[in-house]
Formats: C-alpha cells, structure tokens, sequence
C-alpha cells in the first residue's frame, strides 16, 4: 500500500484487519492519520512514514504482530494511546528528539522490545506506556521528563535499571546498594516510590522513611524479593503494589498507614502473614487473591481488616497474638 500526496486524511479504522498487507508507504507530510488506521495488519513489517508527520494517535499500528522496527517521524511531537500496543514483534525503537509525550500503553504488550531510548525534549510519560514490556532490561529517562503516569513499568519483568538524569527536577533514582545500578524510581524528594525494577535480584528492601505513598504497582512482578520493610511515614498502599511477588512470605503495615487499594497482595502465592492495624480504613477488592489459603491477617476484632477477613474468607488472628520470626 502506497498513499500518495494528494491524499490529506486517512479515516479511523481504514486499514483495520487488513491482514495481508507487509508494505506500507505514506507520501503526504501534512496527512493525518485516523485512529486505529492499520490496527491488526498482522502482517505488516515495513512502514514508511512522512517526516512531516506531527502525531501518531490511538492505536494506529495496534497488533501489527510483524513489525520489528519503526523509524520514526522527525518532526513526531506525540505518539498516542495504544500506538503499538501488542506489536509483538517490535525489537526497537528511536523515539525522535521532538518527541514531547508517550500517552497510555503506548508500547503495551511489545514482548520483544528490548532497548528504548528517551531523548531530551521528552516531557510526559503515560499510564502503563510501557507495560509488559517483559525484554526490557534498562531504561533512563531525561532531564526534561515532568509528568510520569501511574504504573508506567507494570509487568517488565526483566527490567533490572530505571535510571533518571541527574538535572532532572521532578523525578530521581536511587542507587542499588548490592548492584551498583541507579534503579528505584522515586519523585524528586521520595515522597512518592514510583517503580522498583521487577529482576533486581535483592532479596530484601527497606522502603526509605521518606515515602508517604506507594505506587500503584510499583513492586508488581519481584519475583526474588522474600521481605519488605515499610516505614511509618507510608500513608497509603496503591493497587496491585505487592502483585506477584511470589516469594514475599509476611508484611507488617505500620500504623502510619490508612488505605490499601485493591489487589495489593494478588498472586503473592508464599504469603503466610500480615499484620494490619486499626489506621487502615479503606481496603480495596481483591487483596488477597489467590493467596486466600495461604495467609493469615493479624489485626484487632472490629477493625476494618477484621471486617473484611470475615466478609472474605480469610483466616485472621488477633493482633496480639502474632508471632513473627
């Protein structure tokens, strides 16, 4: 498929399912690109895009499993929501300089993706951009990144280095002691854990007294950490923090803390004990899942954690009665 420069727009969903296309060429540098375009050109594997070309909105090579590598516009500004999400295939990428924003799972679901460089000019980074991205190994992030998402690393399960430029204002990385490698992402004062890099192979990790609120997924994934100590300067657990940390076997929430959200223990199959004080109020849906048989919640009769022990099936103790090594 060859667009030529008379052509101005491509509608929404043009191109969609067109299976069988392996080419495509866009020759009008003023064209705009309709959302979903050339979504599930499975196998699509050479694209030619206009340098003139100024955003790639939602989904546009969505499942396009054939695609290895891109060559991006030089004038690029935005790559929109769910670009290349599921392009399976898709081993690199240079994201041009004049790149200003990744929106949402924009590389969501690139198994293969396993080196990625952010240039300066880079301002915003959006919800789950690169999630279950499982080959990426490292990844740094410039001076001029202002606003990162929630949940950005979700399920880069190989990810082993989340390093942020020193000149960074907003954003910083905390060195792995054992390692050497800069790799914990925090904001500028940590205050807020943003990410931990789910293949570090630490075993243990003592969150810094500094951080009142941990991410929604931050540790989603670590599957060698066995133990975690959490300050009383956290006030609140995000969603899905402790997902699949196969290994962790016990938690102890310090009283500091007021609300764990929903699926902050999911798939935490080794867990054996946690203790919840009375401070937390909130408890989301679906803590415990699938280690429901496994783990006992230590907290006091009539406290929210009681209630939802009760509500949920699941085994609890007084909190008096705990007996940690």
């Amino acid at each position: 498929m060859t667009i030529p420069e008379s052509t101005i727009r491509i509608g929404e969903s043009a191109f969609r399912d067109c299976v069988n296309m392996k080419y495509l060429k866009v020759r009008n540098n003023c064209i705009k690109i309709g959302e979903r375009a050339f979504e599930n050109c499975a196998k699509l594997s050479d694209v030619v895009l206009p340098d003139g070309l100024t955003e790639i909105y939602g989904g546009v090579f969505n499942s396009c499993k054939s695609l290895v590598s891109i060559k991006l516009p030089e004038n690029l500004t935005v790559i929109g929501e769910s670009a290349f999400s599921d392009c399976v295939g898709l081993e690199k990428i240079e994201i041009p300089e004049t790149v200003t924003k990744i929106d949402d799972l924009v590389f969501n679901g690139c198994t293969s993706l396993a080196k990625i460089e952010l240039l300066e000019g880079l301002k915003k980074i959006g919800k789950g951009a690169f999630k279950n991205c499982k080959s990426l190994t490292q990844i740094k992030l410039p001076a001029t990144v202002s606003s990162i998402s929630d949940a950005p690393f979700r399920g880069c399960e190989a990810l082993k280095s989340i390093k942020v430029e020193s000149k960074n204002k907003y954003y910083k990385s905390e060195p792995n002691k054992r390692e050497g490698n800069d790799h914990v992402l925090f904001n500028k004062n940590k205050s807020t854990l943003i990410a931990y890099p789910a293949s570090s192979r630490e075993v243990q990790y003592d969150i810094p007294d500094s951080v009142t609120l941990i991410s929604d997924w931050a540790f989603c994934e670590c599957k060698k950490l066995n133990r975690i100590t959490i300050p009383d300067s956290v006030h609140e657990i995000g969603e899905g923090t402790f997902c699949n940390c196969v290994l962790l076997d016990e938690v102890e929430i310090p009283d500091s803390v007021t609300k764990i959200d929903d699926c902050a223990f999911r798939g935490c199959t080794s867990l054996e004990r946690v203790v919840i004080p009375d401070s937390v109020k909130e408890l989301g849906w679906g803590l415990f899942d699938g280690c429901e048989a496994t783990v006992t919640v230590y907290c006091d009769e009539g406290s929210a954690a009681y209630d939802y022990c009760r509500r949920n099936g699941i085994k609890e103790e007084r909190i008096t009665e705990r007996n940690f090594d």
